[in-house]
């Protein structure tokens, strides 16, 4: 990453003994605590804390401490000249205070500061009004529960050319949002927030500051799910955590925090998000992901609407959805794959007894045009076979996929002679799908994620895709309307069964693309040929659209639309829906969108978001 953004680990809801894990093992790796709360969920003391790989100053750090305890780690650091510059307060499942803090040793002279713990709500109040009245400010305050009401802890310090702040404490949930709304229309930024369980009410506290500041965003009262989800779709905006504080209602984590964005214009992520909501609104549609590569960096990905509707559980980049005929890419990369390592050719027969698959299937001799087919053939859909009398994809649902492709043979002879005549075909891609399975000993889906998506960043994840609501992966968004789940995703693998999160296929094309950037796992030659058109139609090669813009490809079934684009200007994206809007059934209006938004965008970070 560059320089203004460092490598960072952000985790919550950690036992003592994870969190303590974890930070010996950041802080060996020059790593240093940014952040930190504590809480207790189900009798059991957690920890959220955000950690950052930068220089600073020497810190001392400590968690679980009883008050006592906090006291004394306080006075020893103070000895040693370390300043507190945090510490939050918790209950435990005893009802006890306890405390985390963070000390740090200033390379100068420091400001004058005062710290206070365990003070009532009258206490604060009137702490707050004595120090603020000499000069000092509030500069960090957490509120807690112990004994059935509201605890403090707090730092003022005295400092110059402090912007002008203000501070709130003890507000509910409207009454935080209410003044969160005031704040910011009156120029204020929101600095630390603080929320705590007392009487089965959550409070918050709150500073906010009127400065200049970079794009931020603050959620609270989020569960353990949500905030995970937001703190996704933040980080691939490119936002930093600023805050995190985790609390408990009885057996329930919940979070507030702090982003903000020092690597992305406010006006170009105003753009996106606005074109996105647009189109979504016109097309009634549920749930949108997309994901943006920048000469091979994955610069920006976000999710919005809803992976499913009746949870309202809310889209993020790691969802996976249903690719359709995206699919055809995948299964072309791999017959290249194959064909590099010499197991057969683009011209190699398909049927037949010296065929790649034999006699295997059907049960009556094969006609001329049925021998003639080639891989290349199949690839290119110039194999002679037809859709005349429907696709046989969506046919014969009691077929399992071997009989199917038997029902074809038998039943069907090619309507052209083998390389003159384009027809858009699935049927021939579930026989590529066989063609990969004889040649590597091993399932389509195997093959596939063995030997192309293991060696890609982070497309590991990537899978064959379930038949029913029930089979839906974990992480996987639900599709409408509900006849989506009456297609048989898994019969369909080769040519329309994958699912995938966007920045999957967008990491795809980085290693297919002939860029220098980062190595491909296919060879320069073969990706020529893969991105040549055949003679019975130059817009499409061996599973790609070719178009004098782009490179990629479209998917639609019901309850899907994707697409997958290598524009010619160093810029990829992928997007996925899920549903098939009635005005934009093969995506194309979604693509012109993004393209709309990539084209805005003058300038993308630095930085590479990618799976390490």
């Amino acid at each position: 990453m560059a320089a203004d953004n460092p490598p960072f680990v952000a985790r919550h809801s950690l036992t003592s003994s994870q969190y303590q894990d974890l930070f010996s093992s950041l802080t060996q790796q020059y790593y240093r605590l940014l952040y930190i709360s504590g809480y207790t969920v189900s009798n059991e003391e957690r920890f959220a804390a955000y950690f950052e790989k930068s220089s600073g100053p020497s810190q001392i750090c400590r968690h679980g401490m009883n008050s006592s305890q906090y006291q004394q780690a306080f006075d020893d650091a103070t000895t040693k000249k370390y300043n507190l510059v945090l510490v939050n307060g918790y209950t435990d499942s005893n009802g006890d205070d306890k405390y985390v803090a963070i000390w740090e040793k200033p390379a100068g002279s420091a400001p004058s500061l005062v710290a206070r713990h365990g003070m009532t709500t009258e206490q604060y109040q009137k702490e707050f009004n004595d120090w603020t009245g000499k000069g000092f400010r509030l500069t960090h305050v957490s509120g807690y529960a112990y004994k059935n009401s509201a605890r403090y802890a707090a730092i003022f310090e005295k400092v110059t050319n402090s912007p002008t702040w203000s501070a709130r404490h003890g507000l509910t949930a409207n009454q935080y949002q209410a003044e969160f709304n005031a704040q910011t229309k009156a120029g204020f930024v929101l600095v630390l927030v603080s929320g705590y369980f007392v009487n089965g009410i959550d409070y918050y506290a709150a500073i906010f500051e009127k400065k200049a500041s970079y794009l931020w965003v603050a959620r609270h009262a989020m569960s353990s799910k949500t905030y995970q989800g937001e703190f996704t779709n933040n980080h691939y905006q490119g936002y930093r955590l600023k805050v995190i504080c985790g609390y408990a209602k009885g057996n329930t984590d919940l979070y507030a925090a702090i982003w903000e964005n020092p690597n992305m214009k406010g006006k170009d992520l105003s753009f996106i998000d606005s074109q996105i909501q647009d189109y979504m609104s016109k097309n009634s549609t549920p749930g949108l992901s997309i994901a943006i590569t920048y000469q091979e960096r994955l610069v920006f990905a976000k999710g919005f609407g809803y992976a499913d509707k009746a949870t309202s559980e809310e889209v993020h980049p790691n969802h996976l959805f249903r690719i359709a005929s995206v699919s055809k890419s995948m299964t072309a990369i791999a017959i290249m794959k194959l064909i590099e390592q010499g197991k057969f050719s683009l011209n190699s027969k398909v049927f037949g007894s010296s065929g790649l698959l034999e006699t295997i299937y059907g049960s009556k001799p094969y006609g001329q045009r049925v021998l003639n087919i080639t891989v290349k053939h199949l690839l290119e859909h110039t194999s002679g076979f037809s859709n005349d009398g429907g696709d046989p994809m969506f046919m014969n649902t009691d077929l399992s996929q071997k009989d199917l492709i038997s029902w074809v043979l038998d039943n069907r002879t090619p309507k052209n002679v083998p390389g003159t005549t384009y027809e858009y075909l699935n049927f021939g891609y579930t026989l590529l799908g066989r063609i990969i399975e004889k040649s590597s000993g091993q399932t389509y889906e195997l093959f596939l994620r063995n030997q192309i998506f293991n060696n890609v960043s982070q497309t590991s994840k990537m899978l064959i895709g379930g038949d029913s609501i029930a089979d839906k992966k974990p992480n996987e968004v639900t599709y409408y309307p509900s006849s989506a789940y009456n297609l048989l995703l898994r019969r369909m693998d080769a040519h329309g069964g994958w699912i995938a999160r966007p920045m999957d296929l967008v990491c795809i094309l980085t290693r297919t693309d002939q860029s220098n950037i980062k190595p491909d796992i296919l060879n320069s030659n073969t990706i020529t040929t893969m991105w040549t058109g055949s003679s019975a139609n130059s817009g499409y090669g061996k599973g790609w659209i070719l178009d004098s813009t782009y490179r990629g490809h479209n998917g639609a079934m019901s309850g899907t639309i994707a697409f997958l684009v290598r524009r010619n200007n160093g810029i990829s994206y992928a997007f996925t829906v899920n549903i098939r809007p009635t005005d934009d059934s093969f995506a194309f209006k979604c693509k012109a969108v993004l393209d709309a938004i990539v084209d805005a965008v003058d300038t993308w970070p630095s930085y590479d978001l990618f799976e390490k």
